[in-house]
């Protein structure tokens, strides 16, 4: 019964850090988007010279360049994390036995 548990917990704890790290991804190219419609607006705004509106999407871009990278090196972190033992795994210390 005890393995049973310990394989239901290993399975929702993989299911948990597969969810966290699609939302960190999914997440991330939704800022891409966005980047990418701002700066279709910001073209829009240079050609019809609304320089007002271009200065405000400039820093529109420039805040969501910052929170893509973030999301993306988040993202990036929950897909290289690797694990040496598993929980509930019997070990024995090298140092204190």
């Amino acid at each position: 019964q005890l393995r049973e548990k310990l394989a239901e917990i290993e399975t929702e704890v993989t299911r948990q850090r597969e969810a966290k790290r699609g939302s960190s991804k999914n997440e991330a190219q939704d800022k891409s988007l966005n980047l990418l419609r701002a700066r279709a607006d910001l073209q829009n705004a240079i050609e019809s010279e609304n320089y007002a509106l271009a200065a405000e999407l400039r820093d529109t871009i420039s805040k969501l360049e910052g929170d893509s990278l973030a999301l993306s090196a988040k993202a990036l972190a929950y897909q290289s994390v690797k694990y040496e033992f598993r929980l509930g795994q019997k070990v024995r210390h090298k140092v204190h036995g």
